[in-house]
């Protein structure tokens, strides 16, 4: 079972990241990827998360360019 802050910390990423698909600077298809991410992320082991996010938002820059 998480702890407070592991809640904590998923709630603020939740939010935050909902906060920039609603002022368009994420796609819904990246808000979909990265609250999917949150959900599950119990599921991977610690420091994965900046790297299943960095290759979230390298597909973006991949097709931006």
């Amino acid at each position: 079972m998480k702890n407070n802050l592991d809640l904590e910390i998923m709630v603020y990423f939740s939010e935050a990241y909902h906060r920039l698909w609603e002022e368009g600077k994420i796609s819904p298809e990246e808000h979909e990827q990265v609250q999917a991410l949150l959900d599950n992320l119990e599921q991977y082991p610690p420091g994965m998360l900046k790297e299943r996010l960095n290759t979230i938002f390298e597909q973006k820059n991949n097709r931006d360019s």
